[in-house]
């Protein structure tokens, strides 16, 4: 190890910590912030991210490993295939189009590239970082996220009993409950990957924390956060089964169900005697509060959010038939409806759809390729002997697997927590490496 790694490592502690806690807490709250005209979307990490990802780089460099080492350096080539497919289809875009829409430059083409910087980060924190200082950063992550659906939920039971205006759907920091719900799922399995002497919390913690980040999911409304999590859990059985995982589930489902009826069915039938008894007063409960949980309206598979869904999805079928192999181009869909709609237009809810409108099959398989290469590589880790890096590795990919099968609901592509969660799970701990590195 250089002098430069050791000189770091006497002081890394604290300063390796800071840094994880600032991206794992950002992670988990999204901002607008204007940026022209392109309605870029920056998350509060991006704020740390160049300062997180500068110290990685420069400690990585002082051990003399400019890019990290993954459990599988194919995986590079499909980041470079991705990266091709993408310029590619900046470059249609702006043939076809006879200009190049901000959007898909800054939330697209640029936006990937940022993906990879938190993809590096991850990677370079799972080289160099010590596994306690991993672990610690993990139960802030997961704490952050419990605290923030108990946060959300005064306002929430306000809303449902009515006593002030407030949310019908749980959204904590992410601004959109999809996204909240989705990103609960997302760190509930990883959650549930580590038990037995890996677990993170003590046992009557560790339940809570389960028991809250699946009953948010619940709450959030989110059909796509439901099948990503049934996904992912169905995945993380297979792959080791646990009876005391599937009690867990089982349970905190339970919790979540009778807490769902108590918020919903009683103030419903509470607020229809009040619209009998008083005609002229105010709003109803029964009005609004089934658009939680899909109760009182329309059911939960063919309501209007479906609906509208499988229009989009069919104009994106017929503007991928007129360039099936290469796809559009970046952008494409958005401008044609900008071209047709006078309010905010439309973006596909089906990432797959997405990128086989905009990419063609040639851009899906590429990222395609790139997700089945994770998968496999974290499933194999995954099922190495118990260790803080196997349960790591099952939880990533169980994850991963949840935002997949989401996405087919809502575009999870870019979400960041995934491509630093998967960063940090393929890298090679510093045990393994021939040097040993370990900073914090």
């Amino acid at each position: 190890m250089s002098g430069a790694v050791h000189r770091d490592a006497a002081a890394g502690d604290w300063r390796s910590l800071a840094l994880l806690l600032a991206l794992a807490l950002g992670l988990q709250v999204l901002v607008t912030l204007p940026v022209g005209l392109s309605g870029l979307r920056v998350a509060a990490s991006d704020l740390a991210l160049p300062f997180v990802a500068a110290a990685c780089a420069t400690w990585a460099w002082a051990w003399g490993r400019p890019l990290p080492r993954l459990e599988s350096p194919a995986i590079w080539r499909w980041f470079i295939g991705a990266g091709c497919v993408l310029t590619l289809g900046l470059v249609i875009s702006w043939w076809r189009l006879d200009e190049l829409i901000p959007w898909a430059l800054w939330n697209r083409w640029i936006g990937f590239g940022v993906l990879v910087v938190y993809f590096l980060a991850g990677a370079w924190m799972g080289n160099l970082f010590q596994r306690s200082t991993l672990r610690n950063g993990l139960r802030v992550l997961l704490l952050f996220a419990a605290v923030s659906v108990i946060w959300s939920s005064v306002p929430y039971v306000a809303y449902i009993l009515e006593m002030k205006n407030g949310l019908f759907r749980m959204q904590g920091w992410l601004v959109n409950p999809n996204a909240f719900g989705c990103a609960l799922a997302f760190f509930a399995l990883l959650h549930l990957a580590f038990r037995g002497k890996e677990r993170l919390f003590p046992r009557w913690l560790d339940f809570s924390v389960s028991a809250v980040l699946l009953t948010g999911v619940v709450l959030s409304g989110s059909r796509s956060a439901w099948l990503g999590l049934a996904a992912g859990a169905v995945f993380l059985l297979c792959a080791r089964f646990s009876g005391r995982m599937l009690l867990r589930l089982a349970v905190s489902g339970l919790l979540g169900g009778i807490l769902v009826l108590g918020l919903h069915v009683v103030p419903n039938m509470a607020g229809k005697q009040q619209q009998d008894d008083d005609a002229g007063g105010k709003m109803g409960i029964s009005r609004s509060d089934g658009r939680a949980v899909y109760i009182t309206r329309g059911g939960i598979v063919f309501d209007g959010g479906v609906r509208h869904r499988l229009r989009l999805m069919s104009k994106a079928m017929n503007y991928w038939r007129k360039a099936p192999l290469l796809g559009n181009g970046l952008g494409y869909f958005l401008a044609r409806e900008r071209q047709g709609r006078d309010d905010t237009p439309n973006t596909l809810h089906n990432t797959a759809l997405w990128l086989i409108t905009e990419l063609g099959l040639v851009g899906l398989t590429v990222f395609l390729g790139l997700f089945v290469q994770v998968v496999r590589v974290l499933l194999a880790k995954g099922r190495e002997p118990p260790s803080f890096d196997s349960h790591l590795a099952l939880g990533a990919a169980a994850a991963v697997v949840c935002m997949a099968a989401a996405s087919a609901g809502t575009d999870l592509l870019y979400q960041r927590h995934l491509w630093w969660l998967a960063g940090l799970a393929l890298a090679v701990p510093a045990a393994r490496l021939s040097t040993r590195p370990e900073i914090g």
